[in-house]
């Protein structure tokens, strides 16, 4: 029964994260496209003040990091287990898009949503179908190289 009532626990605080996302999309804090218009800055969300709190240009190097972000994905977050009350979320413009080719999602992504809820938690990645669906996986790669470039150490209070 606790077993039970957990995994409901945990469904809900994913599904509410995902209308969290999906909503600070809808409502233009996070556009889900990016447009050519030349270079589009890494945004930072702080979840708990609900905004965006700093900006960053992006360049070929943040691509590269990305890229490797949506190759080793390991598989669709199981029940996650996240706070929407603390965290930070990045917005990071692919362009041009990143072909992501495996198992769970085939298709281009040009916009990847990294999740981390805490310096010591795994965090996510969110990336959005064509037709708008919100897909959170887990990945390997290291975050180091991105948090060392943009020094967003400081966003964890």
């Amino acid at each position: 029964m606790g077993h039970q009532r957990n995994n409901r626990n945990h469904r809900f605080i994913y599904s509410f994260l995902l209308l969290f996302i999906a909503a600070a999309v809808a409502l233009g804090s996070f556009p889900a496209q990016v447009h050519a218009q030349g270079p589009t800055d890494v945004e930072f969300f702080d979840v708990k003040e609900g905004k965006v709190v700093k900006t960053a240009p992006s360049d070929r190097k943040t691509h590269k990091e990305a890229s490797k972000w949506l190759k080793s994905i390991e598989g669709p977050v199981p029940n996650a287990v996240i706070n929407p009350q603390q965290g930070v979320v990045w917005k990071v413009p692919l362009d041009p898009p990143v072909k992501v080719d495996n198992q769970w999602f085939k298709g281009t992504a040009n916009v990847v949503f990294v999740f981390w809820e805490k310096p010591d938690a795994k965090p996510y990645l969110l990336i959005f179908t064509p037709d708008g669906k919100p897909l959170l996986f887990t990945f390997k790669h290291s975050l180091k190289p991105f948090v060392k470039k943009y020094d967003v150490k400081d966003l964890f209070k």
